[in-house]
């Protein structure tokens, strides 16, 4: 079972993200869900993540970092398969962010795989975009490989 985290209500722009790669997993026939990086979950019941992470004082939120941080040790994290989209308000799209992120969950025993995805300005988003367009078909790379792995 693959996991989408993230930190957004229902109708927010990351919320928005992880519903397309819900679809575009249950396409491929497997089962997922998407929770909130603050949600009950047990990190143990899934075989791979894809974290849409939005940008918070030029890293990640606090409540990922508290997920991770309370997932034990050795970490339920450890051995996990682990996609990252970082967004942000601005440019960059969180890169320094998901570069934190990177570091944290190689040191815990995660693997992280690439492609990362960096999407910026995520309140304009336009997807019909050139850019949205090359972003979906990373978006779309990464959910075929967490398929793959899981």
């Amino acid at each position: 079972m693959i996991l989408l985290l993230t930190q957004s209500s229902k109708t927010g722009a990351n919320y928005k993200i992880a519903e397309d790669c819900k679809t575009l997993i249950e396409n491929f026939g497997k089962t997922t869900a998407i929770k909130n990086f603050n949600d009950e979950i047990d990190i143990q019941e899934y075989e791979s993540f894809i974290m849409i992470v939005p940008e918070w004082n030029r890293s990640i939120p606090f409540t990922l970092k508290s997920l991770i941080d309370n997932s034990g040790w050795p970490s339920a994290f450890n051995n996990k398969d682990v996609y990252l989209i970082g967004t942000s308000g601005s440019i960059g799209g969180n890169m320094l962010g998901l570069s934190h992120l990177t570091d944290i969950l190689d040191y815990i025993g995660a693997h992280v795989r690439t492609p990362k995805i960096y999407i910026e300005h995520i309140q304009s988003f336009d997807r019909e975009s050139k850019s949205a367009k090359t972003i979906s078909e990373l978006i779309l790379k990464i959910t075929q490989k967490a398929c793959l792995t899981s």
